[in-house]
């Protein structure tokens, strides 16, 4: 039996960590390969290269980011094979599935596939998979025991010369206790671990190879605190590895586990999702989802004060939450200035028990996925256009950093609405001409933001967020650059590199106008940051 397992994934630095399992745990019998994409491949292209005529079935795992591209690619498939048998799997056609069946495919493994597939394939029976328009299967879920006596699916030999360009998924249990009602988790209740002999093993094979991020799928990794901190503790030995991500629930964190954090992790190795999704006590309680949020907002702070890198998320849609409550909840979440603030509009995934009662709420959404919502009894759809912007515009300018100290600034200068000011911005964003040149993002900003702050402290601060992530001197921005002759008389500057490779402009600090000097090496890898204070003879360096 000859098997190709597929899939489309979002992005080239995405890698499929289910289609991996399904091969590590194949029978001896079945000769498996893996071909991966992505959804910007062209399909038409790719196809005939995937040689689909040597083998007998094909196994496609689709999800809510590429299934309306599997639709696509399903008679294109077919067209090159006509005899190849062709399943699917994966959240996306788990529940409520039976359209996909107009579609020309052969079956639907139904949830975890490392037995129930590999049992379908070759014996042609499975309880776990689905053949037929109205035929009920069950929920596939394996016992982690089963899987830890297969080789892992994290260093497998296709992927080494790549491990260090992509991220390595990783997970450490399965299954989640919370039940929100959005949430596909909802319907996998119970948390399987892999045990910590298991997972010592893959610590020890991440120690082997330089890798550029490791993202754990666990869905709350806090949830067994002694061991969250004992897997702290041993990434932190890690030295290979430069990044590690996971997800928290961080109001339930204790307070043992928050003074690690805080006194003894190395922040930079770590970066931590924590998903808020609102302020609104009825719109949480609706959904299931329970949280102590003064706690939540005081743990926040308390970890991004020391410098924990934290990742937070709102979801908007969700009942009870009208444009009013919604622009509070962000402008609480945005006012603890975590390192990313994720807005995100609510998705009906199929399986959840929001979306079906979703007319209950007069929740409409897109009927092809994403199934993202377009109206609510609470937000029309004028109300989610304006979220939508909101999205754009802080992702253009603060969580990419492209503008984070003029946003910092405005806010605590002015106290206004941080909803609406990235609202300005998003519709900046989104009329600006693709691709675009960096001065005229930053000219365009000035004349939207304009009059939020004095005219020379506004261009101050565009001016301090245009130079500072650069590699090089770009062209000057609103004026030529300043007079360096303070700096050329202080003696601490090369003075060839000073009128060469160096920027000179204007800087507030605690609203009073000095400069920053930014100097740019000749190698255009490294510059270097100083607030010169000329009236009271001070350069000091910077660090970014």
């Amino acid at each position: 039996m000859n098997v190709l397992l597929t899939t489309l994934d979002a992005k080239y630095i995405h890698k499929n960590l289910a289609i991996r399992w399904l091969y590590v745990t194949r029978p001896k019998e079945a000769n498996v390969e893996i071909q991966e994409y992505t959804i910007n491949d062209d399909l038409k292209r790719i196809t005939p290269l995937m040689h689909l005529e040597d083998f007998d079935v094909v196994g496609i795992s689709t999800y809510i980011w590429n299934s309306e591209y599997v639709k696509q690619w399903i008679p294109m498939i077919r067209r090159a094979n006509p005899k190849i048998k062709i399943i699917l799997g994966g959240p996306d056609v788990t529940f409520y599935n039976d359209d996909w069946f107009d579609h020309d495919i052969d079956a639907i493994s139904v949830g975890e596939g490392e037995v129930e597939l590999w049992k379908y394939i070759m014996t042609g029976k499975s309880e776990c998979t689905k053949e037929h328009k109205g035929e009920a299967v069950r929920v596939g879920r394996v016992d982690l025991a089963y899987l830890e006596q297969f080789e892992d699916p994290y260093f497998l030999d296709f992927d080494l010369k790549d491990l260090y360009h992509r991220y390595l998924y990783v997970e450490t249990s399965r299954g989640c206790p919370f039940g929100c009602a959005y949430c596909l988790s909802e319907t996998d209740r119970v948390v399987r671990k892999f045990s910590d002999e298991y997972m010592e093993k893959i610590y020890r094979k991440m120690e082997e190879y330089p890798i550029r991020q490791v993202k754990f799928l666990d869905r709350t990794f806090n949830l067994d605190y002694q061991r969250s901190i004992a897997t702290l503790k041993r990434l932190q030995e890690i030295k290979s590895v430069e990044s590690f991500q996971m997800e928290l629930v961080a109001e339930t964190l204790p307070e043992e586990m928050i003074r690690y954090m805080i006194e003894k992790m190395d922040k930079k190795k770590f970066r931590f999702e924590v998903g808020v999704q609102s302020f609104n006590e009825k719109t949480l309680q609706s959904v299931n989802r329970k949280s102590d949020l003064n706690r939540l907002k005081d743990v926040i702070r308390r970890l991004n004060a020391a410098g924990v890198i934290l990742h937070t998320d709102l979801i908007a849609g969700l009942p009870y939450e009208d444009i009013v409550s919604f622009e509070n909840s962000f402008n609480t979440l945005f006012s603890l200035y975590t390192e990313e603030v994720q807005l995100g509009i609510l998705k009906l995934l199929k399986g959840t028990s929001l979306r079906y009662k979703a007319a209950n709420f007069g929740i409409i959404a897109s009927e092809n996925s994403p199934y993202e919502v377009e109206m609510t009894s609470w937000l029309s759809e004028e109300d989610l256009k304006r979220i939508h912007m909101v999205a754009l515009g802080c992702e253009k300018s603060y969580n990419n950093g492209r503008m984070q100290h003029t946003v910092k600034t405005i806010l605590e200068d002015t106290g206004c609405s941080a909803f609406r000011l990235f609202e300005t911005i998003g519709n900046v964003v989104n009329a600006l001409p693709h691709p675009y040149q960096l001065p005229l993002y930053f000219h365009k900003m000035y004349e939207a933001l304009e009059g939020t702050l004095p005219e020379e402290h506004l261009k101050a601060c565009l001016l301090y967020d245009y130079y500072r992530k650069t590699k090089n001197r770009p062209s000057a921005l609103f004026y030529s650059y300043s007079d360096k002759t303070y700096l050329r008389e202080s003696g601490k500057f090369n003075l060839y590199e000073l009128e060469h490779y160096a920027v000179y402009m204007p800087f507030y600090s605690k609203k009073r106008m000095i400069h920053q000097l930014v100097v740019y090496h000749r190698n255009n890898e490294v510059c270097q940051h100083y607030l010169v204070d000329e009236e009271n003879n001070r350069i000091e360096e910077i660090k970014l």
